[in-house]
C-alpha cells in the first residue's frame, strides 16, 4: 500500500509539473498575442524569449508564432501601420471598393538632389537620404499622415484617410 501510494503521488506530481509547464506556455503565446494584436512587435517577442518548453508541440507553436510576428513586421512596412493596427483592433472593416474621402496629398522632395548626386559619394547619399527620409516620416506618422511611397528622392504621403481626420490639409501643412 505504502509503495502504491508513493507512486500515485510521483505520477501525481508528475502531472502537476506537466500542466505547470503547458499553462505557462500558453500563458505566454496568449500575452504574446495580445501584444500582437496592439503592435507591439518587441513586446511580443520578449514574452516568447521568457521560457521554454519540454515540449516539441510548444516548441512548434513558437516557431509559428515567430513566424507570424515576421510575417506581421514584413506587412507593416508596406501597408501603413496605423492601417494595420486599425485592421487589429476592428476599427476598420476590410472591404473592396471606394469611399469618397477629404483628403490632402504631399509630394516632397530634396532641394538641388540630382546635381547633390553629381557631388558626393554614393554612401554618403544613401545615408543623408535614410536620414531625412526617417525625419520626414516620422513628422507625416505623427501629424496622422500615411506615408504611400517613396519615389527616388520624394516621398508621397496624405492626410484624412483611412482614418478621417477633421481637417486633412491643416495636417499635412502642419507636418511638413
Amino acid at each position: 500500500i505504502i509503495v502504491t501510494g508513493l507512486i500515485a503521488l510521483g505520477t501525481l506530481l508528475t502531472l502537476f509539473a506537466v500542466a505547470l509547464g503547458v499553462s505557462r506556455a500558453i500563458s505566454r503565446i496568449a500575452e504574446g498575442l495580445a501584444e500582437l494584436r496592439n503592435y507591439n512587435f518587441q513586446e511580443a517577442r520578449a514574452v516568447m524569449d521568457r521560457g521554454t518548453t519540454l515540449f516539441s508541440e510548444m516548441r512548434e507553436v513558437h516557431r509559428s508564432y515567430d513566424a507570424l510576428l515576421d510575417a506581421m513586421d514584413a506587412f507593416g512596412r508596406y501597408v501603413p501601420k496605423m492601417l494595420v493596427k486599425s485592421l487589429l483592433a476592428g476599427a476598420i472593416e476590410p472591404e473592396l471598393g471606394m469611399k469618397e474621402m477629404h483628403i490632402a496629398i504631399v509630394f516632397m522632395d530634396m532641394q538641388n538632389f540630382s546635381s547633390m548626386c553629381e557631388l558626393i559619394l554614393p554612401q554618403d547619399l544613401v545615408k543623408l537620404t535614410a536620414g531625412l527620409f526617417d525625419a520626414c516620416v516620422s513628422l507625416i506618422l505623427d501629424s496622422g499622415g500615411t506615408v504611400d511611397k517613396f519615389i527616388g528622392d520624394c516621398i508621397m504621403a496624405f492626410w484624412g484617410a483611412p482614418q478621417r481626420l477633421q481637417q486633412p490639409a491643416r495636417a499635412a501643412v502642419e507636418a511638413v
